[in-house]
């Protein structure tokens, strides 16, 4: 149980990363775009993918937490 916990903790960050990623990506495309319309639609596009990696971060998080516990009440 605790490896598949840990496994999917893994996923969590790195979905996380993969999202950072995305974010700068987009806002690197805003900082790039002539149009202010443009440079709008992927600094919005890129705050999604902040959100989606803080999602991922603290559910990494608290599946991090609830593993050492369960492990800690088991020792």
């Amino acid at each position: 149980m605790s490896g598949n916990r840990a496994r999917e903790e893994l996923r969590d960050w790195v979905r996380a990363r993969g999202y950072w990623d995305r974010a700068a990506e987009f806002l690197e495309l805003a900082c790039n775009a002539s149009d202010s319309d443009v440079q709008n639609r992927y600094a919005t596009i890129a705050q999604h993918y902040r959100m989606l990696a803080e999602a991922e971060e603290r559910s990494a998080d608290q599946k991090g937490t609830e593993r050492r516990s369960q492990r800690a009440s088991a020792a």
